[in-house]
């Protein structure tokens, strides 16, 4: 255990820091969080990132260049108790588009894995506006016609709606396309966004961010608080892979520059649990 994460479990309450620090994973969330006496830990999609090197029999780095950057492995690494995710402002032409940027991102090799409590411990890259760190869990699946998207957060996108803040969290659902429902596809998909300011910059520390997703209803936490709910859950029913990614956000999608890069984002852990019963209410 690196002497953070030992850090983290003096600041938690005896049952969770207890559970925590003896290896028994508890997630760091109140009385409105998943029944704790409920709970199965999942080692597959979970990490505490020790050692120098990416676990690669848990975790593929590889994936399609999309937007403004292609994927490298050149830009994950773990060392000190932490996976590091990079963005380098490393212009790339691949299959006849340009990349301005390159960018690092890790997603789950086990199967996909169908509702749960999500969990991460990380830190936001210093470089604002321009880039976003998140965790999260997609899946995109042609031959059924399906392609679902939950963002379990997401940290300093400003130029989302208004100039924004560093302080501004999202948390975001996207159904892109659905089985037996042509209505909804890349033109008209479904997107429900929900932000929460924060009172601090995720920029200065590590801060633990978790999501409660069950057949019913959808809710996020912030350092053990629920901060945003959709009472209803319509249309996120299809197992996802998890994720941790860093990637390009306008203005520099469209106005690469040199300046910032490389910028760095560090993720303490991803815990994932198999819970029973759906959230309480919304506020």
């Amino acid at each position: 255990m690196t002497f953070g994460k030992f850090l983290i479990c003096l600041g938690l309450s005896s049952i969770t820091a207890a559970a925590a620090c003896a290896g028994d994973y508890r997630p760091v969330v109140g009385d409105d969080g998943p029944p704790l006496d409920n709970l199965s830990f999942l080692p597959d999609y979970s990490d505490e990132f020790e050692g120098d090197r990416l676990d690669d029999g848990k975790w593929s780095t590889e994936s399609p260049p999309y937007a403004a950057q292609s994927w490298s492995v050149d830009n994950v690494a773990v060392g000190n108790g932490v996976l590091r995710l990079t963005v380098r402002n490393r212009p790339k032409r691949l299959h006849g588009m340009f990349y301005p940027y390159t960018a690092g991102r890790v997603s789950t090799k086990a199967p996909s894995v169908l509702y749960g409590y999500f969990e991460s411990r990380f830190k936001a890259a210093p470089l604002f506006p321009g880039v976003c760190p998140a965790f999260w869990a997609y899946r995109r699946d042609d031959f059924a016609r399906q392609w679902t998207e939950i963002d379990f957060v997401e940290l300093t996108q400003a130029s989302f709606g208004s100039i924004g803040s560093p302080r501004r969290i999202d948390c975001t659902l996207h159904a892109f396309r659905l089985p037996n429902r042509p209505e909804i596809n890349m033109q008209h998909q479904v997107e429900d966004r929900q932000s929460y300011l924060a009172d601090f910059d995720p920029r200065d520390d590590f801060h633990v961010y978790g999501c409660w997703w069950t057949e019913q209803a959808i809710s996020w936490y912030l350092d053990g608080k629920r901060i945003c709910h959709r009472e209803r859950n319509l249309y996120w029913h299809q197992p996802l892979d998890v994720l941790c990614a860093i990637e390009v956000r306008p203005p520099l999608e469209k106005e690469p520059t040199p300046q910032g890069f490389p910028t760095t984002a560090e993720y303490d852990y991803v815990r994932v649990w198999k819970v029973g019963e759906r959230p309480a209410s919304g506020p």
